[in-house]
């Protein structure tokens, strides 16, 4: 119960933001900015929920930078031979760990109660498949594609 607690301070928190905040059965987390929205997997357990709400403030908290920014070339690129490259993958990781820091700098702000081990360890799970997406270089094997413990 004390998840959903916190969790209410931080949707009360996005209303302010006139954010729309939706519990569904699709991903795990996703904030659409253009829609001033963030949408929340409902089927996760209730402290994975708050920490994914959590993240997706974050991305709220960055803002939409322009391409001679810090993540400009990354979620925001809009052309296709940018979303190719190494760099544009190299923003997106970047702007998602920013983004679970921001996050957690939010939950401090507002006094939401986190269990950091709790918190690193659902970060961690997240952070793993952006990397293993990162990563994905043709015909290149390494350890993110050899070892899916760590």
């Amino acid at each position: 119960m004390h998840s959903i607690e916190q969790m209410q301070v931080l949707v009360d928190w996005c209303y302010n933001k006139r954010l729309k905040v939706v519990f569904a059965r699709r991903a795990n987390g996703l904030y659409e900015r253009d829609l001033k929205q963030i949408t929340v997997n409902g089927r996760l357990a209730p402290e994975a929920q708050l920490h994914v709400l959590m993240h997706e403030c974050g991305h709220h908290l960055i803002g939409r930078p322009s391409p001679e920014e810090r993540f400009g070339v990354g979620y925001h690129a809009d052309d296709p031979n940018v979303k190719r490259t190494t760099l544009h993958r190299v923003d997106v990781v970047d702007e998602e760990l920013e983004a679970w820091a921001r996050g957690l700098k939010l939950a401090r702000r507002l006094h939401i109660e986190v269990d950091l081990e709790r918190y690193n360890r659902t970060r961690s799970e997240y952070v793993k498949t952006y990397l293993k997406w990162a990563a994905k270089v043709e015909g290149w094997k390494g350890p993110l594609d050899e070892d899916d413990n760590g």
